[in-house]
């Protein structure tokens, strides 16, 4: 029993020693004479080998005295090409969100099936630039809430373009 005990954590160690954790996210803000909108977006994950990841991001997005809303989107990301720098990724993910809207006191939930292509520039050893570029899905949510995706969609424009950091270690 205790051989197994220390293969066991041996083969963690190893696991650990090889680890490439990340975290970062994205971060918007917007104020006018209207209204003021902010979106809090952070992520974490780990690369299991250099051609696949897990993650997961939790989405805050709130318009003051309009709407909030929260979605957690549980990811795989597939590293697909690597041009040094460039590194070209495509994320696959299911998101479940959270809407509520303060103007007519509704509220929403849904979920996405989403593929999200985009590209990874290093900075320095443990800092990237992350861009997720567009996205192909498809949706399903109770009410029409803004924000959910209801049936199929593709969005290719640069309303679509979402920027980060990523810190790795």
């Amino acid at each position: 029993m205790k051989k197994v005990f220390a293969l066991i954590v041996a083969a963690t160690l190893c696991i650990a020693a090889n680890a490439q954790f990340y975290v970062g996210g994205s971060l918007s803000f917007q104020t006018n004479d209207a209204t003021t909108a902010f979106e809090f977006a952070p992520e974490a994950g780990y690369a299991l080998n250099e051609t696949f990841s897990v993650g997961a991001v939790l989405d805050f997005d709130t318009q003051k005295d309009f709407y909030t809303q929260f979605t957690i989107t549980p990811y795989i990301r597939w590293n697909a090409m690597d041009f040094e720098p460039l590194k070209l990724f495509v994320d696959g993910g299911i998101a479940i969100s959270s809407y509520k809207n303060k103007v007519w006191d509704t509220s929403a939930t849904g979920f996405e099936l989403v593929i999200r292509p985009g590209f990874a520039i290093p900075i320095n050893e443990q800092l990237s630039f992350v861009t997720h570029v567009g996205y192909l899905g498809f949706g399903s949510n109770e009410d029409g809430a803004p924000g959910i995706l209801d049936g199929f969609g593709l969005g290719v424009s640069g309303n679509n373009i979402l920027c980060g950091l990523y810190y790795s270690f």
